[in-house]
């Protein structure tokens, strides 16, 4: 009985350290995400800025069209939403 016993503890010790590591290699991902997304959202501010400056609101939001409540944006409506504006 003492073998198979001890030979259990060990396997948990092993998934124990398994899932320990794991956990960390998530958390390392998921700050990672967080930094990226982050880093997105600035660069698309200053993306936007510049739009704003060079066109003008009007034509600048034609680069970024509003997103429906499924986060789907909407169709284009053929009124020139990307490219360079004339």
């Amino acid at each position: 009985m003492a073998g198979p016993v001890r030979e259990n503890v060990t396997l948990w010790g092993g998934a124990k350290k398994a899932v320990t590591e794991a956990r960390a290699v998530e958390g390392r991902a998921k700050t990672d995400f967080e930094t990226s997304h982050e880093r997105f959202e600035r660069t698309m501010e200053r993306i936007y800025g510049r739009l704003l400056e060079k066109y003008g609101k009007k034509k600048a939001e034609r680069f970024f069209p509003r997103r429906r409540r499924g986060g789907e944006p909407e169709p284009d409506d053929g009124a020139g939403g990307g490219g360079t504006p004339s």
